[in-house]
């Protein structure tokens, strides 16, 4: 009996510890998680449910980081299932990669319409008013309007040069029949006329003798919408201080994104705008030619260009005359 009695202890013993050994063994190599799946379709393995919302949360500020607008989201919200996989595979999988395969985008674009064909396509509302603006008051007897659309996929967004060219075909072809007027002039020996009229720029002497802010290409031009001059060329091109003066602002300010405010005599202020770097900081004195800044594509802008304005007295006036 006693013999018996052994013999089922130690039987049990052994079972237990081979039980055991088992049991770790296999929690070594198995690992409990969650699995998520969206449309029954499995998107990876996760330790808790909170580490889904934060890898979503990371891939939605990338797509708005360029400032367009974009509602990112999920077809369908997640369903989880307490599942144990091995740790290697745990470890293997890539859950950014597949939560942005199955995260969707829509963006907001901005269509300008010119007699109903689009003529021009911005991600920017702001840009695709100021032209609207524009050809409204060059052109004539033709239909021009925004329209807002939503899409998955940025694509045929219209870059500040192609914008540039579309705009003075559209102009050229769509402007304004101006009629010439004879006008009457007096000399010392009688009376005359000519045809035609003609148009001068008188300078304002305390502005004149400025230096280019930058090289480039001008794609937009003053306007009564446009307060001053847009030169595009590429990231990183050096920006100059048109006179010497003092920096009283150089930080982020809404569409102008990054830009540099430089206060001048007689009441003169010039900004640099859409930077991508600074040279100077607020408080500094600089000198006319000297580097401030560099060219970027920051705040309300369609591509890398410098918006360039002169203000008296914190009045806009046209810089083309002074630069050009």
């Amino acid at each position: 009996m006693l013999r018996t009695l052994r013999f089922i202890f130690f039987t049990v013993v052994l079972f237990v510890l081979t039980l055991s050994a088992v049991m770790v063994t296999i929690f070594n190599i198995y690992t409990p998680t969650y699995r998520a799946k969206i449309n029954d379709k499995v998107v990876g393995y996760f330790k808790t449910e909170a580490e889904f919302d934060e890898i979503f949360d990371i891939i939605a500020k990338e797509k708005k980081a360029d400032g367009v607008e974009v509602k990112v989201y999920l077809e369908a919200e997640p369903t989880f299932e307490l599942s144990y996989v091995r740790k290697n595979k745990l470890e293997d999988q890539n859950l950014y990669t597949e939560i942005r395969d199955v995260a969707k985008a829509e963006y907001t674009i901005y269509n300008v319409i010119v007699k109903d064909k689009t003529e021009m396509t911005f991600t920017s509302k702001e840009s695709a008013e100021n032209y609207v603006k524009d050809l409204k008051k060059n052109t004539t007897g033709v239909n021009v309007e925004v329209k807002s659309e939503k899409v998955a996929e940025l694509n045929n967004i219209t870059d500040t040069e192609k914008a540039k060219t579309i705009y003075s075909d559209l102009v050229s072809r769509y402007k304004p029949v101006v009629k010439k007027t004879t006008v009457k002039k007096k000399t010392s020996g009688g009376s005359g006329s000519y045809k035609g009229t003609s148009s001068s720029y008188s300078k304002n002497a305390s502005v004149s003798g400025g230096i280019k802010p930058t090289s480039g290409i001008y794609t937009q031009y003053y306007s009564g919408s446009h307060r001053g001059i847009d030169i595009a060329n590429k990231i990183g091109t050096p920006i100059y201080a048109y006179k010497a003066g003092t920096v009283i602002y150089a930080k982020w300010q809404n569409s102008y994104g990054y830009i540099v405010k430089i206060q001048h005599s007689g009441g003169i202020i010039t900004y640099y705008a859409h930077l991508s770097a600074f040279n100077v900081k607020e408080g500094d004195t600089v000198s006319a030619g000297q580097k401030i800044a560099e060219m970027g594509s920051t705040g309300w802008s369609t591509g890398p260009h410098l918006h360039f304005e002169i203000r008296v007295n914190n009045v806009p006036i046209n810089p083309y005359p002074y630069i050009k």
